[in-house]
C-alpha cells in the first residue's frame, strides 16, 4: 500500500481515492473487504483494475474493468462498510 496524490494504491490493480483521511483501523477493514471481493470476482474473469472513489463520507463510486468491460456503480450510506457491500452486490449482479 502506498499513498500518492490523495490515492491509496493496493497493489497494481486497486486504487482508492478519497479514503486517505479515514482512521487506520477502518482502512484495514476496507482493505480486507476489497481484497476478498476482488479475489472472488477475479478467479474466473480477466480483471484489469478496480477504482473506488469516496466523494464525501457517504457516497462511493466504483469503476471496475473486467472481461474487457467497464462497470460503474454508485452507492450512498452513512455506514461506509454497508456502502461497499451494496456496491459489491451490484457489481456481482452485472457479471
Amino acid at each position: 500500500q502506498y499513498i500518492f496524490n490523495n490515492m491509496i494504491k493496493l497493489g497494481d490493480k486497486i486504487t482508492l481515492e478519497g479514503f486517505e483521511n479515514l482512521e487506520p483501523g477502518n482502512i484495514t477493514i476496507l482493505k480486507k473487504m476489497i481484497g476478498n471481493f476482488v479475489r472472488k470476482i477475479s478467479e474466473e474473469r480477466n480483471f484489469s483494475n478496480f477504482t473506488l472513489k469516496l466523494s464525501n463520507k457517504y457516497d462511493v463510486h466504483s469503476e471496475l474493468h473486467i472481461n474487457s468491460k467497464k462497470l460503474e456503480n454508485k452507492a450512498s450510506n452513512p455506514n461506509l462498510f454497508f456502502c461497499l457491500t451494496d456496491i459489491f452486490k451490484e457489481i456481482e449482479s452485472q457479471l
